[in-house]
């Protein structure tokens, strides 16, 4: 993975997933649980870094948040 060069699009997809994120922890809920905010800010930034970069195929991800 490339980061030096891509910071500027690393950065984006982290802004955009956080965005994306908050608002979905509140699409069924108007009071969603702090667990529930974070998995969804994680799932939505992975996603969001996910589309720009590619990683190796023999890396194993970790999951620490599942919704």
């Amino acid at each position: 993975m490339k980061i030096k060069s891509e910071y500027s699009i690393l950065s984006e997809c982290i802004t955009r997933g956080i965005d994306y994120g908050y608002s979905r922890a509140y699409k069924h809920t108007d009071k969603p649980s702090e667990e529930t905010i974070k998995n969804e800010i994680y799932n939505a930034v992975t996603n969001e870094v996910c589309e720009y970069f590619s990683f190796e195929e023999n890396y194993e991800w970790i999951i620490y948040f599942e919704s």
